[in-house]
């Protein structure tokens, strides 16, 4: 309701084309959560065969220095760049979309290999040593705010409660992290000077204070669904990037209302109580995905982020990923 009445005081294309999204979105998650244990376990093969492809791409991108222009695999242009290294992005249009992909099959691999042994479990292992080395070069700060606490989580369980092949997963994966950070070390240090630097993330919160004030300019029906960055183009504020907030709250608060905003912090509030009560195994994998949501835009407001998040959803929401996680 919340939404047809912002759509309905704001109406416009953008908001058809994101209705439609979400709507996708919402069919994946179901999909996703009605999967028999075989179709889970294809689902969590192709998705670390997948992310092992795309990590590959993304270290061959930071050497290079630009990408292939291998389409539609890869894209031609410029990388990110921070000191002298730059930043690879796989086949995505930016780094930050390849970490939230690749920690998808993180997550699917520790699934997919919960009760692995012998030559299948080094199978597991070394396609994660794959993931490690691109999510090192992809340079993501909000990377380590989710997966450092996943990890020393899944660490401390018991064996019995999270399984045999999970400490050689992690392990692995911060193998192929610290080895490929190690040969691009300059992107790290520069990454670490910027976070210590006095001026930190100011970006992130200029954007955030932007979005808030948008949404109490707006309370009752917002700025309409879709139309934030549209919005703010048309104030022509040459000290506001033509961004999102990089918070899915804020985001909501300013796109829908205010009631738009606390349904969103509800719901997250929600889902996180019932998190709780799940096993370890998906706790942690959950959490991997909480720094980009709030504090980036990929996974609720792009078209492969949002896939990306409806298909996370459905595996945390799958009755046979629960039992095989128990």
């Amino acid at each position: 309701a919340v939404f047809a009445i912002a759509f309905a005081a704001n109406p416009s294309y953008r908001g058809v084309e994101y209705s439609v999204r979400l709507l996708a979105g919402v069919a994946i998650v179901d999909v996703a959560r009605r999967m028999d244990s075989a179709a889970v376990r294809r689902v969590c093969i192709v998705l670390a065969a997948a992310g092992a492809i795309e990590s590959v791409l993304a270290v061959a991108q930071s050497i290079h220095g630009r990408g292939f222009a291998l389409y539609p695999i890869d894209h031609d242009g410029g990388l990110l760049a921070f000191g002298d290294t730059h930043a690879g992005r796989g086949g995505f249009a930016h780094p930050y979309h390849l970490t939230v992909f690749l920690l998808l099959a993180l997550f699917a691999a520790l699934i997919g290999g919960r009760s692995s042994t012998g030559r299948e479990l080094r199978l597991w292992v070394g396609t994660t040593s794959f993931l490690g080395a691109g999510i090192a070069v992809t340079f993501s700060r909000a990377m380590i705010l989710g997966l450092v606490p996943a990890a020393v989580l899944w660490c401390l369980a018991r064996r019995d409660r999270i399984g045999r092949s999970a400490r050689p997963i992690v392990g692995a994966l911060f193998l192929g992290l610290a080895c490929t950070s190690l040969l691009f070390a300059d992107g790290w240090t520069t990454r670490a000077r910027q976070s210590a630097g006095s001026g930190a993330d100011r970006g992130r919160v200029t954007l955030a204070e932007h979005g808030l004030g948008i949404a109490a300019d707006h309370p009752f029906a917002g700025i309409g669904p879709a139309r934030y960055v549209i919005a703010v183009a048309e104030e022509s504020l040459p000290e506001v990037e033509l961004l999102p907030p990089h918070n899915i709250i804020v985001q909501a608060a300013a796109e829908l209302g205010a009631a738009g905003g606390v349904i969103v912090a509800l719901a997250g509030l929600w889902f996180a109580r019932r998190l709780l009560r799940r096993p370890v195994l998906l706790i942690g994998g959950a959490g991997l995905l909480v720094p980009f949501l709030l504090l980036d835009a990929y996974p609720y407001v792009f078209p492969a982020g949002l896939a990306i998040s409806a298909l996370w959803i459905g595996l945390l929401e799958n009755p046979t990923v629960r039992e095989h996680a128990s």
